[in-house]
């Protein structure tokens, strides 16, 4: 999957995955003129929560599980192991980054449902 977003405004994605899966999920991020938005050297952190003001989170996942690639460093891939997809059912979830510069930015946001397998 690939969905493009632009920093500023967080893009509103829900995704759908399936239970005990590799999740691979390919952001592409473009400034406002549709340019590459170079995200060079920042991390990022996607969290899924059961409810957005719960105070503990469904899963965390940090820097390891993100990369950056692209020509113009603007390519978000986050890669999630099967073994780490045990759940299943809706969630809220967002990613953010933090720049070099240590401004932190929530770039998507939205719901993911996770649906479990047939095959086990």
């Amino acid at each position: 999957m690939s969905y493009t977003a632009s920093p500023g405004q967080p893009a509103s994605i829900n995704l759908k995955l399936m239970k005990n899966d590799t999740w691979e999920l390919v952001f592409t991020l473009t400034d406002s003129a549709g340019s590459a938005f170079d995200v060079s050297g920042a991390t990022f952190l996607c969290q899924f929560r059961t409810n957005v003001s719960d105070a503990s989170t469904v899963k965390d996942f940090t820097a390891g599980y993100f990369t950056i690639s692209g020509v113009g460093n603007n390519i978000v891939t986050l890669l999630v192991p099967k073994a780490e997809t045990n759940i299943s059912g809706p969630y809220h979830y967002d990613i953010e980054c933090t720049y070099v510069n240590t401004k932190t930015q929530t770039l998507i946001k939205g719901m993911v449902y996770v649906t479990a397998d047939v095959t086990q």
